[in-house]
Protein backbone atom coordinates (compact mmCIF):
# COMPACT_ATOMS: atom_id res chain seq x y z
CA UNK A 1 0.00 0.00 0.00
CA UNK A 2 1.35 3.78 -0.85
CA UNK A 3 -0.63 6.92 1.10
CA UNK A 4 -0.30 9.76 -1.05
CA UNK A 5 -1.65 13.17 0.25
CA UNK A 6 -3.96 14.53 -1.93
CA UNK A 7 -5.19 18.12 -2.33
CA UNK A 8 -8.45 17.42 -4.07
CA UNK A 9 -9.25 19.53 -7.10
CA UNK A 10 -13.02 19.28 -7.07
CA UNK A 11 -13.23 19.97 -3.10
CA UNK A 12 -12.67 23.10 -1.26
CA UNK A 13 -9.67 22.66 1.09
CA UNK A 14 -6.39 24.76 2.00
CA UNK A 15 -2.61 24.33 1.44
CA UNK A 16 -1.44 22.07 4.57
CA UNK A 17 1.32 24.30 5.26
CA UNK A 18 -1.35 27.28 6.74
CA UNK A 19 -2.49 27.36 10.03
CA UNK A 20 -5.67 27.08 10.66
CA UNK A 21 -7.38 29.45 14.02
CA UNK A 22 -10.31 29.72 15.54
CA UNK A 23 -12.08 31.77 18.15
CA UNK A 24 -13.87 30.15 21.67
CA UNK A 25 -15.56 26.86 20.68
CA UNK A 26 -18.63 25.64 22.03
CA UNK A 27 -19.27 23.59 24.89
CA UNK A 28 -17.09 20.47 25.06
CA UNK A 29 -13.99 22.12 24.93
CA UNK A 30 -11.55 22.33 28.12
CA UNK A 31 -12.36 25.42 29.57
CA UNK A 32 -9.48 27.33 30.13
CA UNK A 33 -8.33 26.87 26.32
CA UNK A 34 -10.53 29.05 23.45
CA UNK A 35 -8.50 28.30 20.44
CA UNK A 36 -8.11 24.99 18.19
CA UNK A 37 -5.70 25.07 15.79
CA UNK A 38 -4.72 22.44 13.23
CA UNK A 39 -1.82 21.84 11.02
CA UNK A 40 0.62 19.97 9.02
CA UNK A 41 3.87 19.24 9.84
CA UNK A 42 6.78 17.72 7.72
CA UNK A 43 9.84 15.91 9.59
CA UNK A 44 12.79 12.86 8.80
CA UNK A 45 12.10 9.24 9.61
CA UNK A 46 15.16 7.09 9.03
CA UNK A 47 16.28 9.60 6.06
CA UNK A 48 12.56 9.59 4.51
CA UNK A 49 10.24 12.83 4.70
CA UNK A 50 7.22 12.03 6.87
CA UNK A 51 3.78 13.90 7.57
CA UNK A 52 3.05 15.13 11.17
CA UNK A 53 -0.69 16.75 11.63
CA UNK A 54 -1.47 18.15 15.07
CA UNK A 55 -4.49 19.18 16.70
CA UNK A 56 -4.12 21.57 19.36
CA UNK A 57 -5.82 23.72 21.82
CA UNK A 58 -4.39 26.89 22.37
CA UNK A 59 -4.44 29.18 25.62
CA UNK A 60 -6.70 32.32 25.71
CA UNK A 61 -3.24 34.73 25.41
CA UNK A 62 -1.17 32.52 23.43
CA UNK A 63 -0.17 32.93 19.95
CA UNK A 64 -1.35 30.57 17.77
CA UNK A 65 1.21 30.38 15.20
CA UNK A 66 3.82 30.20 17.82
CA UNK A 67 2.01 27.15 20.00
CA UNK A 68 1.83 25.69 16.76
CA UNK A 69 5.45 25.85 15.86
CA UNK A 70 6.33 24.70 19.92
CA UNK A 71 3.85 21.24 19.33
CA UNK A 72 5.61 20.62 15.65
CA UNK A 73 9.38 21.63 17.06
CA UNK A 74 8.24 19.21 19.71
CA UNK A 75 8.03 16.17 16.73
CA UNK A 76 11.24 17.09 15.71
CA UNK A 77 9.31 18.90 12.97
CA UNK A 78 8.74 21.97 10.63
CA UNK A 79 5.89 23.39 9.09
CA UNK A 80 5.13 21.86 5.42
CA UNK A 81 5.26 23.87 2.40
CA UNK A 82 3.10 23.41 -0.86
CA UNK A 83 6.28 22.27 -2.17
CA UNK A 84 7.04 19.16 -0.26
CA UNK A 85 3.52 18.32 -1.06
CA UNK A 86 4.89 18.58 -4.81
CA UNK A 87 7.65 16.59 -4.58
CA UNK A 88 8.55 12.93 -5.09
CA UNK A 89 7.51 12.12 -1.62
CA UNK A 90 4.39 13.30 -1.72
CA UNK A 91 2.26 13.11 -4.67
CA UNK A 92 -0.48 14.85 -5.25
CA UNK A 93 -2.25 14.22 -8.55
CA UNK A 94 -3.57 10.37 -8.33
CA UNK A 95 -5.22 9.15 -6.14
CA UNK A 96 -4.42 7.91 -2.70
CA UNK A 97 -4.24 4.05 -0.65
CA UNK A 98 -2.68 2.34 -3.72
CA UNK A 99 -4.25 -0.80 -3.16
CA UNK A 100 -7.58 0.56 -3.94
CA UNK A 101 -6.17 0.64 -7.82
CA UNK A 102 -4.01 -2.41 -8.14
CA UNK A 103 -6.86 -4.01 -9.59
CA UNK A 104 -7.26 -6.59 -6.82
CA UNK A 105 -10.22 -6.14 -5.31
CA UNK A 106 -9.57 -8.47 -2.19
CA UNK A 107 -7.28 -6.24 -0.64
CA UNK A 108 -9.29 -2.58 -0.89
CA UNK A 109 -9.33 -1.37 2.72
CA UNK A 110 -6.88 0.06 4.91
CA UNK A 111 -6.73 -1.85 8.45
CA UNK A 112 -6.04 0.17 11.96
CA UNK A 113 -5.15 -1.94 15.16
CA UNK A 114 -5.66 -0.42 18.66
CA UNK A 115 -3.72 -0.16 21.67
CA UNK A 116 -6.06 0.48 25.18
CA UNK A 117 -2.85 0.59 27.22
CA UNK A 118 -3.16 3.86 27.97
CA UNK A 119 -6.79 4.40 27.44
CA UNK A 120 -8.31 7.07 29.79
CA UNK A 121 -10.66 5.50 32.74
CA UNK A 122 -14.47 5.36 31.38
CA UNK A 123 -13.83 5.52 27.84
CA UNK A 124 -14.20 3.05 25.11
CA UNK A 125 -11.57 3.94 22.51
CA UNK A 126 -11.69 0.87 20.44
CA UNK A 127 -15.36 1.71 19.77
CA UNK A 128 -14.69 5.30 19.14
CA UNK A 129 -12.44 4.42 16.49
CA UNK A 130 -14.66 1.69 14.64
CA UNK A 131 -17.46 3.69 14.69
CA UNK A 132 -15.18 6.31 13.04
CA UNK A 133 -13.80 4.14 10.67
CA UNK A 134 -17.46 2.82 10.08
CA UNK A 135 -18.48 6.33 9.28
CA UNK A 136 -15.76 6.48 6.17
CA UNK A 137 -16.79 3.24 5.16
CA UNK A 138 -20.46 3.97 4.71
CA UNK A 139 -20.09 6.32 1.94
CA UNK A 140 -21.87 4.88 -0.77
CA UNK A 141 -20.66 6.79 -3.64
CA UNK A 142 -17.33 5.89 -2.59
CA UNK A 143 -14.70 2.47 -2.55
CA UNK A 144 -12.77 3.61 0.15
CA UNK A 145 -13.07 1.46 3.31
CA UNK A 146 -11.41 1.11 6.88
CA UNK A 147 -10.78 -2.36 8.40
CA UNK A 148 -10.71 -3.10 12.06
CA UNK A 149 -7.52 -5.64 12.63
CA UNK A 150 -8.10 -5.60 16.32
CA UNK A 151 -6.33 -5.58 19.68
CA UNK A 152 -2.85 -4.94 19.51
CA UNK A 153 -0.27 -3.96 22.27
CA UNK A 154 2.09 -2.67 19.83
CA UNK A 155 2.99 1.38 20.27
CA UNK A 156 2.43 3.05 17.10
CA UNK A 157 6.27 3.21 15.44
CA UNK A 158 5.82 6.18 13.47
CA UNK A 159 4.72 8.46 16.65
CA UNK A 160 8.17 9.31 18.51
CA UNK A 161 6.38 9.20 22.03
CA UNK A 162 7.03 5.03 21.56
CA UNK A 163 10.11 4.12 22.68
CA UNK A 164 12.94 2.83 20.67
CA UNK A 165 13.14 3.82 17.52
CA UNK A 166 10.78 5.65 14.76
CA UNK A 167 10.44 3.68 11.81
CA UNK A 168 7.90 1.74 9.39
CA UNK A 169 6.54 -1.17 10.72
CA UNK A 170 3.85 -2.01 8.26
CA UNK A 171 0.68 -1.80 10.56
CA UNK A 172 -1.67 1.28 11.09
CA UNK A 173 -1.90 1.69 14.90
CA UNK A 174 -3.57 3.92 17.28
CA UNK A 175 -3.09 4.27 20.87
CA UNK A 176 -3.48 6.88 23.54
CA UNK A 177 0.01 8.43 25.08
CA UNK A 178 1.58 11.21 26.70
CA UNK A 179 2.39 13.67 23.99
CA UNK A 180 5.43 15.72 23.96
CA UNK A 181 5.13 19.19 23.94
CA UNK A 182 3.68 22.65 25.97
CA UNK A 183 0.45 21.44 27.70
CA UNK A 184 -0.90 23.70 30.73
CA UNK A 185 -3.50 26.24 30.81
CA UNK A 186 -1.16 29.45 29.36
CA UNK A 187 0.05 27.90 25.92
CA UNK A 188 -1.96 25.16 25.33
CA UNK A 189 -2.01 21.05 24.64
CA UNK A 190 -1.76 19.19 21.78
CA UNK A 191 -5.11 17.34 21.30
CA UNK A 192 -3.86 14.15 19.18
CA UNK A 193 -1.22 13.52 16.33
CA UNK A 194 -1.28 11.38 13.37
CA UNK A 195 1.99 10.73 11.24
CA UNK A 196 2.17 9.47 7.84
CA UNK A 197 4.85 8.15 5.76
CA UNK A 198 4.50 6.52 2.23
CA UNK A 199 2.93 3.43 3.40
CA UNK A 200 1.55 3.64 7.27
CA UNK A 201 -0.05 6.34 9.15
CA UNK A 202 -0.11 6.11 12.67
CA UNK A 203 -2.49 7.87 15.41
CA UNK A 204 -2.36 9.03 19.00
CA UNK A 205 -4.70 11.15 21.42
CA UNK A 206 -3.42 12.77 24.06
CA UNK A 207 -3.42 11.68 27.96
CA UNK A 208 -2.81 14.91 29.55
CA UNK A 209 -6.37 16.31 28.04
CA UNK A 210 -9.90 15.27 29.45
CA UNK A 211 -12.13 12.80 27.34
CA UNK A 212 -15.37 11.99 27.03
CA UNK A 213 -17.20 9.72 24.50
CA UNK A 214 -20.27 8.11 22.65
CA UNK A 215 -21.07 10.93 20.72
CA UNK A 216 -22.14 13.42 23.27
CA UNK A 217 -21.01 16.85 24.94
CA UNK A 218 -19.80 16.69 28.05
CA UNK A 219 -18.28 19.89 29.55
CA UNK A 220 -14.72 20.42 29.99
CA UNK A 221 -13.64 17.35 28.00
CA UNK A 222 -13.34 16.46 24.27
CA UNK A 223 -15.14 13.79 22.63
CA UNK A 224 -12.88 11.02 21.14
CA UNK A 225 -15.10 10.08 18.37
CA UNK A 226 -15.22 13.31 16.86
CA UNK A 227 -11.29 13.63 16.94
CA UNK A 228 -11.12 10.28 15.76
CA UNK A 229 -13.33 10.83 12.49
CA UNK A 230 -10.95 14.13 11.48
CA UNK A 231 -8.03 12.51 12.32
CA UNK A 232 -9.10 9.33 9.72
CA UNK A 233 -9.82 11.69 7.54
CA UNK A 234 -6.59 12.99 6.93
CA UNK A 235 -5.47 9.15 7.05
CA UNK A 236 -8.02 8.52 4.16
CA UNK A 237 -5.74 11.32 2.46
CA UNK A 238 -8.21 14.53 2.71
CA UNK A 239 -6.28 17.88 3.86
CA UNK A 240 -8.69 20.78 5.58
CA UNK A 241 -11.98 21.71 4.29
CA UNK A 242 -12.42 25.47 4.43
CA UNK A 243 -16.48 25.00 4.72
CA UNK A 244 -17.51 26.11 7.84
CA UNK A 245 -18.94 23.34 10.15
CA UNK A 246 -17.11 20.48 7.83
CA UNK A 247 -15.60 17.50 10.59
CA UNK A 248 -12.60 17.88 8.20
CA UNK A 249 -12.56 21.90 9.18
CA UNK A 250 -8.97 22.69 11.41
CA UNK A 251 -11.15 23.41 14.67
CA UNK A 252 -12.72 21.23 17.03
CA UNK A 253 -16.14 22.96 17.83
CA UNK A 254 -18.24 20.27 19.73
CA UNK A 255 -18.99 17.08 19.38
CA UNK A 256 -19.67 16.04 15.16
CA UNK A 257 -20.16 12.41 14.62
CA UNK A 258 -21.49 12.57 10.64
CA UNK A 259 -19.43 13.35 7.35
CA UNK A 260 -20.87 16.62 5.45
CA UNK A 261 -21.15 16.73 1.82
CA UNK A 262 -17.54 18.54 1.77
CA UNK A 263 -16.10 14.61 3.07
CA UNK A 264 -18.82 13.00 1.35
CA UNK A 265 -17.60 14.94 -1.83
CA UNK A 266 -14.07 14.50 -0.63
CA UNK A 267 -13.77 10.56 -0.32
CA UNK A 268 -15.67 9.88 -3.65
CA UNK A 269 -13.36 11.90 -5.77
CA UNK A 270 -10.38 10.24 -4.14
CA UNK A 271 -12.37 6.85 -4.03
CA UNK A 272 -15.27 6.63 -6.85
CA UNK A 273 -17.47 3.90 -6.35
CA UNK A 274 -17.26 1.20 -8.87
CA UNK A 275 -19.66 1.60 -11.66
CA UNK A 276 -22.30 -1.08 -11.79
CA UNK A 277 -21.86 -2.43 -15.34
CA UNK A 278 -25.48 -2.15 -17.51
CA UNK A 279 -27.36 -5.61 -18.53
CA UNK A 280 -26.20 -6.54 -21.93
CA UNK A 281 -29.72 -7.83 -22.75
CA UNK A 282 -28.03 -10.97 -24.73
CA UNK A 283 -29.69 -13.85 -23.19
CA UNK A 284 -27.41 -17.23 -22.91
CA UNK A 285 -27.66 -19.86 -26.01
CA UNK A 286 -30.09 -22.43 -25.63
CA UNK A 287 -27.67 -24.75 -26.30
CA UNK A 288 -25.39 -23.39 -23.08
CA UNK A 289 -24.17 -26.62 -21.23
CA UNK A 290 -25.11 -27.28 -17.83
CA UNK A 291 -23.14 -26.16 -14.95
CA UNK A 292 -19.66 -26.40 -15.09
CA UNK A 293 -17.89 -28.82 -13.04
CA UNK A 294 -16.00 -27.62 -9.83
CA UNK A 295 -12.44 -28.60 -9.98
CA UNK A 296 -12.83 -31.19 -7.29
CA UNK A 297 -14.85 -33.53 -10.25
CA UNK A 298 -12.55 -32.16 -12.75
CA UNK A 299 -9.34 -33.52 -12.95
CA UNK A 300 -6.67 -33.30 -15.48
CA UNK A 301 -7.61 -35.79 -18.70
CA UNK A 302 -6.24 -38.71 -17.72
CA UNK A 303 -4.79 -39.51 -21.41
CA UNK A 304 -2.50 -36.55 -21.00
CA UNK A 305 -0.03 -37.33 -17.95
CA UNK A 306 3.02 -35.05 -17.74
CA UNK A 307 6.10 -36.69 -19.19
CA UNK A 308 7.80 -38.86 -16.95
CA UNK A 309 11.55 -37.79 -17.63
CA UNK A 310 10.30 -33.42 -17.43
CA UNK A 311 9.35 -33.51 -13.70
CA UNK A 312 8.33 -30.17 -12.52
CA UNK A 313 10.56 -27.89 -11.32
CA UNK A 314 11.92 -27.70 -7.51
CA UNK A 315 13.53 -24.88 -5.46
CA UNK A 316 17.15 -25.34 -5.18
CA UNK A 317 17.50 -25.58 -0.97
CA UNK A 318 19.80 -21.68 -1.21
CA UNK A 319 16.21 -20.23 -2.93
CA UNK A 320 14.43 -21.33 0.48
CA UNK A 321 16.89 -19.23 2.91
CA UNK A 322 16.93 -16.13 3.91
CA UNK A 323 20.11 -14.07 4.50
CA UNK A 324 21.07 -10.35 6.38
CA UNK A 325 22.82 -9.46 3.17
CA UNK A 326 24.14 -6.47 4.71
CA UNK A 327 24.04 -3.56 7.55
CA UNK A 328 24.74 -0.35 7.12
CA UNK A 329 25.01 3.33 8.74
CA UNK A 330 23.98 6.80 7.66
CA UNK A 331 23.16 10.36 9.90
CA UNK A 332 21.01 13.08 9.04
CA UNK A 333 20.04 15.81 10.88
CA UNK A 334 21.44 18.67 13.33
CA UNK A 335 23.36 21.58 11.79
CA UNK A 336 26.46 18.76 11.10
CA UNK A 337 24.27 16.19 9.85
CA UNK A 338 24.98 14.01 12.61
CA UNK A 339 21.95 14.44 14.66
CA UNK A 340 20.12 10.87 14.24
CA UNK A 341 21.84 7.35 13.17
CA UNK A 342 20.05 5.44 10.63
CA UNK A 343 20.30 1.40 10.68
CA UNK A 344 19.23 0.01 6.89
CA UNK A 345 19.09 -3.99 7.16
CA UNK A 346 19.40 -5.84 3.76
CA UNK A 347 17.60 -9.01 2.99
CA UNK A 348 17.71 -11.41 0.54
CA UNK A 349 17.25 -14.99 -0.57
CA UNK A 350 19.61 -17.57 -1.47
CA UNK A 351 19.42 -16.66 -5.03
CA UNK A 352 20.45 -13.16 -3.60
CA UNK A 353 17.16 -11.04 -4.25
CA UNK A 354 15.74 -9.09 -2.35
CA UNK A 355 12.82 -10.32 0.27
CA UNK A 356 10.17 -7.87 1.10
CA UNK A 357 7.52 -8.06 3.79
CA UNK A 358 9.84 -9.90 5.89
CA UNK A 359 10.20 -8.95 9.60
CA UNK A 360 13.64 -7.81 11.18
CA UNK A 361 14.54 -7.29 14.67
CA UNK A 362 17.29 -6.30 15.71
CA UNK A 363 19.69 -4.74 18.72
CA UNK A 364 21.40 -1.81 18.62
CA UNK A 365 24.41 -1.69 20.99
CA UNK A 366 26.08 1.28 22.54
CA UNK A 367 29.72 0.90 23.79
CA UNK A 368 28.94 -2.92 24.04
CA UNK A 369 25.78 -2.56 25.56
CA UNK A 370 22.07 -2.75 25.06
CA UNK A 371 21.35 0.95 23.64
CA UNK A 372 17.59 0.22 21.99
CA UNK A 373 15.76 -2.36 20.53
CA UNK A 374 13.31 -2.79 17.09
CA UNK A 375 11.32 -4.86 14.72
CA UNK A 376 10.36 -3.55 10.92
CA UNK A 377 9.28 -5.39 8.03
CA UNK A 378 11.27 -4.83 4.85
CA UNK A 379 10.04 -2.91 1.55
CA UNK A 380 9.94 -3.80 -1.87
CA UNK A 381 13.60 -3.36 -2.05
CA UNK A 382 14.45 -5.49 0.90
CA UNK A 383 15.59 -3.41 3.12
CA UNK A 384 14.18 -1.72 6.29
CA UNK A 385 15.90 1.16 8.28
CA UNK A 386 15.74 2.00 11.87
CA UNK A 387 16.22 5.55 13.20
CA UNK A 388 17.90 6.43 16.59
CA UNK A 389 16.68 9.44 16.91
CA UNK A 390 19.35 12.05 18.68
CA UNK A 391 22.01 9.56 19.13
CA UNK A 392 24.89 10.21 21.07
CA UNK A 393 28.42 10.03 20.79
CA UNK A 394 29.99 6.45 20.59
CA UNK A 395 30.95 2.70 18.77
CA UNK A 396 27.95 1.07 17.65
CA UNK A 397 27.30 -2.31 16.35
CA UNK A 398 24.02 -4.02 15.52
CA UNK A 399 23.28 -7.88 16.15
CA UNK A 400 20.22 -8.84 13.89
CA UNK A 401 17.94 -11.49 16.45
CA UNK A 402 14.93 -12.12 14.04
CA UNK A 403 14.85 -12.12 10.49
CA UNK A 404 10.90 -14.20 9.49
CA UNK A 405 9.42 -14.05 5.76
CA UNK A 406 7.33 -16.31 4.54
CA UNK A 407 8.01 -19.53 2.43
CA UNK A 408 12.08 -19.06 4.00
CA UNK A 409 14.43 -20.32 6.86
CA UNK A 410 16.78 -17.68 8.21
CA UNK A 411 20.23 -18.57 8.37
CA UNK A 412 20.97 -17.21 11.67
CA UNK A 413 23.73 -15.10 10.25
CA UNK A 414 23.96 -11.61 11.65
CA UNK A 415 26.78 -10.07 9.57
CA UNK A 416 29.88 -8.53 11.80
CA UNK A 417 29.41 -4.11 11.58
CA UNK A 418 29.92 -1.26 13.46
CA UNK A 419 29.65 2.84 13.43
CA UNK A 420 31.16 5.25 15.14
CA UNK A 421 29.48 8.49 15.86
CA UNK A 422 31.30 11.61 16.75
CA UNK A 423 33.81 9.80 19.04
CA UNK A 424 37.04 7.41 18.78
CA UNK A 425 36.87 3.94 19.50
Amino acid sequence: MKLLIIIPLAIATIAAGLLLQFGPTSQGQAAAPTTVVSVFGVADIAGEPALVHISAVVGPRANPDAVADAMLAAQGARRVTPADLESAAFVTSVLGWDQFTDADPSNDFVTQYYNSSNEPAGINGQTALTNSQATWTGVTTSSFAFAFGGATTRCPSLVDECAGFQFEDGFNDVTFLSIKGPCNAVLGCTLAITWFTSDEADMAFNTKLSWNDGCVDEAGKFELQTIALHENGHVVGLLHSTVPGAIMAAVYDGVDCALGQDEIDGVSFLYPAAATPAPTGTPAPTDTPGPTPTPSDTPLPTNTPLPTNTPLPTSTPSSTTAIVEDISYTTNGGSGGTRHLNITISVVDGDGLPVSSASVSIDLNLGGNLYATGTGSTGAGGSVTFKAKNAPSGCYDTVVTDVTAAGLVWDEVSPANGFVKDAVC
